[in-house]
This record gives structure tokens, C-alpha cells and sequence, in this order.
């Protein structure tokens, strides 16, 4: 049994990101997980996992078999160079102790060429070597642009195997759900406000910091309310909505993997990316949406990629076991 811990965006209140390690903990059952975590405690709440913060893990890495860097999209610059360059120097350490590394399911990039370019494109450069998975065919090219060997699967969240079943609203309205974060247009609106009162809108923050947002569009329109994605339970909202317009790449996922009609708005290159993968049409943050914009996407494909993102992590392990076993050693 590894001891395996858990590197990521966890702990602070993105329920896309706890989707992550609720696909990990669900296809690594036979292993020893600890989260790496900006709420310890709420992780171990909602995941029944150990949790240690994050200056914890300062002290306490060596003591790991291997550190996942699993899914998500850490390995940017858009959000800070500050973020990027605690990520790299995270694996660095682990590599300086004789931790393994193995990078799951990474979104890489963008990457801003500003003042720190220079540093950046040679921290990334110094991840060849380490096992390398992404999550989509955008990544890859960036991967390939650093010189690095990576496989293509596809977002964890979509081997994950409990979501609910679709079901049939109990009104005789269309229930529409939204994802919005910041940067949404509010003049955007416009389209759910022409849908009048025959319909209700059910607005899903992802984020705790999409509360606000959600709040405001929820004050504009008819017949909505917000729902803040906490628990896993709280999936079962999107069970018998009739489509979904969203911002969030995770409320997409989301939609994509229980075979929900979407829309994508497309603040960032990921989430173009996923709506052309799966099917999805998808607009910029300016524009208005048409009706006949709706498709239900095929997830089938990128589900067996995010399945093939374990196998190729299975086969990983099992070859450094054999690696690591002694001469004449017998179980």
C-alpha cells in the first residue's frame, strides 16, 4: 500500500476541485491518502480522508511514497506567477527527498510571456522526466511546445461513477441551470430573460466566491435561486434540469458525464477546449446564445480517456513496485 499524498487546489471552497479527489479516492481504494489541503478539517469532513495544511506538508513530505499533482489546472500563470512558481518548487522538494512525482490529468497553461517568462519556461522544462498525463488535446500541444512526453486522457471528474441518475422535473416549467463565475456579462441575461416566467432557473455557484455573482443575476431574472455546491448530495440539483449554460469547466463536466444538453461560456481556453471535445457549442463572454446552440455533447470518448488516466497510473505503480523490490524479496 503507497502512501500517496494529494497536491492540488483543495481545501478552498471549489467544488470542481473536490471532484477531483472524489474520483482519486474512489479508483485508489487500495491505497494510503492524504490530502494536501487550505481546510484540513472541511476535507476530512467531506471526503472521510486524512488532511494535513499546507505548511504541514513542508515538513512532513519526505515521509510519502509518492506526491500526485492530481488533475486540475495548477501548472498556469494566468491566475499568478506566485502560484505557478509554489508548484513547482512543491515538486522540486519532493524530487530532492526521493519522492516520486506523478502529474495526473493536468490542464497545462496558458502561459503569460511576461517579465518571469524566462523562469517559467525553465521551470517547466524541468518537469521532463516525470510521468505526465493532461487532460486535454490544448495541453498536449503546450506539453509538446516544453518538450515534454506526455499521454492524453481527460479531466478526472469524469471517472467518476456516482453522479445521480437524469430525472423528470416535478413542475411543467423547463428548469435551466446556470454556472456563472466572475467576469460574467450581465448584459448576457437578456437571453434567460426572454424565456419569461415559464421556466425556472436554477443558478449553481461551483465556487465560493461565485455566490455573489450568482446573486446578482439571480435578482435580474423570474423564478431563480442559487445553489451553493457544497456536498456531494447537492449534484442531485442537476438531475432533471433541461439544459445547462455554463462557465464553470466542472459544471460542464458535470453536465457532459449525466448527459445534460450545455452550453459553454468561454472565459479561459479550457473550457473551449473540453465544449469542442465533447460536443458542446460554446461562446465567448460578450456574446448572447441561441436556443438552437444546444446540443447534448457524447462524453463517451473523454470517459475512457479519464478511465485510461488510472491504467496508465496502475501500470506506473506496479512498475516501480517490481523496480523497487530486492533481489530474492517474496511476498
Amino acid at each position: 500500500m503507497a502512501r500517496i499524498l494529494l497536491f492540488g487546489y483543495f481545501g478552498y471552497g471549489n467544488f470542481g476541485d473536490e471532484l477531483l479527489i472524489a474520483s482519486i479516492k474512489e479508483n485508489l481504494p487500495d491505497h494510503n491518502l492524504t490530502v494536501i489541503s487550505g481546510n484540513p478539517k472541511e476535507t476530512e469532513d467531506l471526503h472521510q480522508i486524512k488532511a494535513i495544511s499546507r505548511r504541514q506538508f513542508w515538513h512532513d513530505l519526505g515521509s510519502f511514497d509518492l506526491l500526485l499533482v492530481g488533475g486540475g489546472g495548477v501548472l498556469q500563470n494566468i491566475t499568478s506567477n506566485r502560484s505557478l512558481f509554489y508548484y513547482l518548487a512543491a515538486i522540486k522538494r519532493a524530487q530532492s527527498l526521493g519522492v516520486d512525482v506523478y502529474l495526473m490529468a493536468q490542464g497545462l497553461g496558458p502561459f503569460k510571456k511576461n517579465l518571469c517568462y524566462p523562469l517559467i519556461n525553465r521551470g517547466i522544462r524541468s518537469l521532463k522526466g516525470l510521468e505526465l498525463t493532461v487532460r486535454d488535446e490544448e495541453s498536449l500541444k503546450i506539453a509538446n511546445q516544453f518538450g515534454l512526453e506526455a499521454d492524453l486522457v481527460a479531466d478526472l471528474a469524469l471517472s467518476y461513477t456516482n453522479y445521480p441518475k437524469r430525472q423528470k422535473s416535478d413542475s411543467s416549467k423547463k428548469v435551466i441551470g446556470v454556472s456563472v463565475k466572475e467576469g460574467f456579462v450581465l448584459e448576457t441575461c437578456k437571453w434567460l430573460q426572454s424565456f419569461g416566467n415559464q421556466v425556472q432557473i436554477r443558478l449553481f455557484a461551483f465556487h465560493k466566491e461565485d455566490h455573489g455573482v450568482c446573486l446578482e443575476v439571480e435578482h435580474l431574472l423570474q423564478n431563480a435561486h442559487t445553489i451553493k455546491m457544497e456536498k456531494f448530495s447537492d449534484l442531485q440539483y442537476f438531475s432533471d434540469i433541461d439544459f445547462l449554460w455554463g462557465m464553470r469547466l466542472h459544471a460542464l463536466v458535470v453536465a457532459a458525464a449525466m448527459g445534460i444538453p450545455a452550453i459553454g461560456i468561454s472565459y479561459d481556453p479550457k473550457v473551449e477546449s473540453f465544449c469542442s471535445e465533447v460536443g458542446f457549442s460554446w461562446h465567448n463572454l460578450q456574446t448572447i446564445p441561441k436556443e438552437e446552440w444546444i446540443r447534448s455533447g457524447d462524453a463517451s470518448k473523454l470517459i475512457k480517456r479519464s478511465e485510461k488516466a488510472w491504467d496508465l497510473f496502475r501500470a506506473y505503480r506496479e512498475h516501480k513496485y517490481q523496480a523497487n523490490k530486492a533481489p530474492g524479496h517474496s511476498d
